[in-house]
């Protein structure tokens, strides 16, 4: 099993996939009330 190959295409291809999840993330509803039970304060 050889290492991963990073490609400029793969690297983009994560880079929108980060920005989406954290645009996702941002759009939610501020969870850090009681509602939280994960025990993350951020």
């Amino acid at each position: 099993m050889g290492a991963p190959v990073i490609t400029a295409q793969r690297a983009a291809d994560f880079q929108q996939l980060v920005t989406d999840i954290v645009q996702d993330a941002a759009a939610l509803p501020d969870m850090t009330g009681p509602a939280n039970d994960s025990g993350e304060t951020e």
